[in-house]
């Protein structure tokens, strides 16, 4: 870091912080390596391939990826394996969800901090630093891509973030469903999960709110036998699966049954 002092008659002084680039390749060699943590997880060492990879497309140059203490190199792991005091609070934890994917970059003199308070901040630490240096993910599939060229390569990078929507996603339909016909873990759906992730979008927790009404009325098959007025008048008849959501008593059942899968699924949002 250079500090700028100025001095002026009114015996006013003040100084400007003015944070210096981190080299991080220059033609085609990369000057410094990823460092995790040497307990970093599966999910933690996949990333930082990830990232090892994107830099070596951008610069030409092989980034080594490396267990280490952080005290050099890109260093990307969760604030418990790399500790740093002055990143606690922002990277703090509320209410049990608010802050799982809290994030923040740190561009040091011989560092570039990429922490997370979780793996999942973590995470996006990396692709905000990618998103930084010019890389887009359009759309699903490598071909929607943007990987800049550069064989010279720093930052000067101070960021913390955290997202204010706990729960994000953008629908697919473009074939990624997990069926007969597209079997889970196939192409499609990892180019749909890699897109995700290099756009940070991601969930601090998980809702599950999605044709819930058929299944109140599945569960509750004598009581909707009884109280036709229950379902949703359609042309004159009442049939299901919508519901008659003005009706006091639909609410109250509806609400008792979501009660009752929280109370079977204590972990389930």
């Amino acid at each position: 870091m250079i500090r700028l002092y100025f001095v002026f008659l009114s015996c006013c002084v003040f100084t400007i912080s003015v944070r210096a680039d981190l080299p991080l390749a220059e033609q085609n060699r990369a000057l410094q390596p990823i460092i995790t943590s040497p307990n970093a997880s599966d999910a933690t060492k996949a990333i930082a391939k990830e990232l090892a990879d994107y830099l070596g497309r951008i610069t030409g140059a092989k980034f080594e990826v490396q267990a280490g203490d952080g005290s050099r190199g890109i260093v990307l792991g969760t604030l418990a394996e790399f500790p740093s005091p002055a990143l606690v609070k922002p990277l703090e934890i509320c209410n049990t969800y608010d802050g799982k994917e809290a994030f923040a970059i740190r561009t040091e003199a011989k560092r570039l901090l990429l922490l997370g308070a979780t793996e999942l901040g973590a995470s996006h630490a990396a692709f905000r630093f990618l998103e930084h240096v010019g890389c887009r993910w359009y759309f699903p599939a490598q071909e929607w891509e943007v990987v800049p060229q550069r064989k010279t390569l720093s930052v000067a990078l101070d960021e913390t973030d955290r997202p204010r929507i706990l729960a994000r996603r953008i629908w697919y339909g473009y074939g990624a469903f997990s069926d007969k016909g597209h079997p889970r873990g196939g192409s499609t759906q990892k180019d749909y999960q890699a897109w995700a992730r290099h756009n940070r979008m991601a969930g601090s927790l998980t809702v599950h709110a999605g044709h819930s009404w058929q299944s109140i009325i599945a569960d509750n098959k004598k009581i909707f036998a009884e109280h036709p007025e229950y379902l949703a008048l359609v042309k004159g008849e009442r049939k299901g699966p919508q519901l008659c959501v003005s009706n006091s008593e639909v609410k109250r059942l509806a609400t008792e049954w979501a009660l009752k899968q929280l109370e079977k699924n204590p972990t389930r949002e």
